[in-house]
């Protein structure tokens, strides 16, 4: 009890205050947000190579695009803990996670520290609006966030919260073969 008493000050009273005192630009966001809405984002995931030897990094880039006919305004952790990213080899068994407290691309607060969770429920946050047609990008590298050390074919998703309707996109998979050296 003690423990949920103190996640709660900890973590939950910095994070009204911190949402109470945001800047226009992250009002105007969370202002548009309707669960009834049809997504206005799509998500594609590029993978820089088709082959990469065990060992390598694997770098992809995230492509999210307005498909709107007006502006959007998306909010996203500079850390990536606002996105999924998902891998699973050719049977389809999930790749194994790098990251502490999570699985399957998702953070799972059992057995982290307040600190942990605090960190990862807070993030730091960059606003961006996007034009109609207008395509937000950035990279990542899938070897960071998983164990790809098992040669084979891997397939990636990446999925996220649409920044109106506030339905979770997904990517289609995209694949990348692990090679050995």
């Amino acid at each position: 009890m003690k423990r949920i008493i103190e996640t709660l000050a900890v973590v939950f009273v910095p994070a009204v205050l911190i949402f109470a005192h945001a800047e226009s630009a992250a009002a105007q966001c969370a202002a548009s947000l309707d669960p009834r809405k049809p997504p206005v984002l799509s998500i594609t995931l590029h993978a820089e190579h088709d082959q990469v030897p065990t060992g390598s990094p694997v770098p992809m880039t995230i492509l999210q695009t307005n498909k709107s006919d007006h502006e959007v305004c998306l909010g996203r952790d500079v850390h990536g803990s606002d996105i999924v990213v998902e891998a699973t080899n050719e049977n389809g068994k999930p790749a194994t996670d790098k990251r502490p407290h999570y699985r399957n691309g998702r953070f799972d607060p059992a057995g982290a520290t307040i600190s942990e969770i605090h960190h990862h429920v807070m993030g730091n946050a960059v606003w961006i609006t996007l034009k109609p047609g207008e395509t937000y990008s950035y990279p990542i590298d899938v070897s960071q966030l998983y164990d790809l050390s098992k040669p084979g074919r891997y397939a990636v998703t990446v999925e996220l919260s649409d920044a109106e309707s506030t339905t979770r996109i997904r990517s289609a998979p995209t694949y990348v073969n692990i090679t050995t050296k």
